[in-house]
């Protein structure tokens, strides 16, 4: 089981808050070991990987203090730990994240990547190639690449489903990443799972792979 830490929701299930923010984002030593503690409460012994939520340079959580506490955490509970990237800067986060944390202190991070968001895989390489685990969220950019006439139309040329040839970009990075698919219904699951077979096609068509990510890339 994975878990997170880092936000608080705040609207208490209220659609209008009369502009103020349905959660807050706080990466701080104390805000960490509240949620330690309500997240120990709630999944005890089933918690494997604790991460970040959106971890980006100047949230806080690089502050010696937080970094400390990781650790303890880390120690004490046995949790793997993990963060999240989000926003334009996700290649800076995780590289000084990996210079200025301890090397032994995450074990995995999660980034967004799709064809149109291309910026972050050299650095996903680099934290592949020091030994953390890499998990792909926004493989299909909230559904934007199916609208996309590059993306169908190299789909309709291999012989296999818009959604399934955009995991598979995802998949064929070289850092061997977990992709995540994000489906919401069984049908959406079912589609998704061809995106093993769709690597395999994809693979076999030299060329066709960079195409598209350059046809398609905005970052």
């Amino acid at each position: 089981v994975t878990s997170k830490w880092g936000y608080s929701y705040t609207a208490g299930f209220r659609v209008d808050t009369g502009g103020e923010p349905h959660e807050v984002k706080e990466h701080s030593a104390a805000n960490l070991a509240k949620q330690v503690l309500e997240t120990a409460e709630l999944l005890g012994e089933y918690v494997d990987v604790y991460q970040i939520h959106s971890a980006t340079i100047d949230s806080g959580f690089l502050n010696d203090d937080v970094l400390e506490a990781l650790a303890k955490v880390k120690e004490e509970r046995g949790w793997r730990l993990g963060l999240t990237l989000s926003g334009t800067g996700q290649a800076d986060t995780l590289r000084t994240a990996l210079e200025r944390a301890p090397s032994d202190l995450f074990s995995c991070v999660q980034a967004t990547w799709n064809v149109y968001e291309q910026s972050v895989g050299d650095a996903l390489l680099e934290a592949s190639q020091k030994g953390l685990d890499v998990i792909i969220k926004e493989a299909m950019a909230n559904g934007r690449v199916l609208r996309s006439p590059a993306v169908t139309q190299m789909a309709d040329e291999l012989g296999v489903t818009p959604d399934a040839l955009a995991l598979a970009c995802a998949l064929a990075l070289p850092c061997n990443p977990v992709v995540l698919s994000g489906a919401a219904t069984g049908e959406h699951v079912s589609s998704n799972v061809d995106a093993v077979s769709a690597l395999d096609v994809l693979m076999s068509h030299p060329g066709a792979r960079e195409k598209l990510l350059e046809q398609c890339r905005m970052d």
